[in-house]
């Protein structure tokens, strides 16, 4: 198994080149990159999994409106296990918050059983 990570997508340092130097194709890889709306500048890439958090799940979950303040493009991948590209994404609530605030999306520390 390969683990690849790369930097922050709003500061401008994903270098998929630096990042999947030792990955191939025979061996799963595990992305670890902390937007996941880098997926797509990604998207060429030979990972498997992608780990991600950034959202806070969204903080706020209004009612009949969704996540109030999900830090993504992609609103889609707010929180959760996603199927992408016939990949997977996993993205965190984690536990931390941004002004003390969440209501309706519970912090989270995950656990991830991987069979491979």
């Amino acid at each position: 198994m390969i683990i690849a990570g790369t930097g922050d997508l709003w500061a401008e340092e994903i270098d998929a080149r630096k990042a999947f130097l030792n990955a191939g194709a025979a061996m799963p890889c595990i992305l670890l990159s902390h937007n996941p709306d880098s997926k797509d500048m990604l998207s060429n890439a030979p990972w498997d999994l992608m780990l991600s958090g950034h959202t806070h799940g969204g903080q706020i979950i209004a009612p009949f409106y969704g996540p109030a303040f999900a830090p993504v493009a992609d609103k889609r991948f707010v929180a959760g296990l996603h199927e992408w590209a016939g990949r997977w994404i996993y993205v965190t609530r984690g536990v931390g918050n941004l002004g003390s605030v969440r209501f309706r999306c519970r912090p989270e520390v995950t656990v991830l059983d991987l069979a491979l």
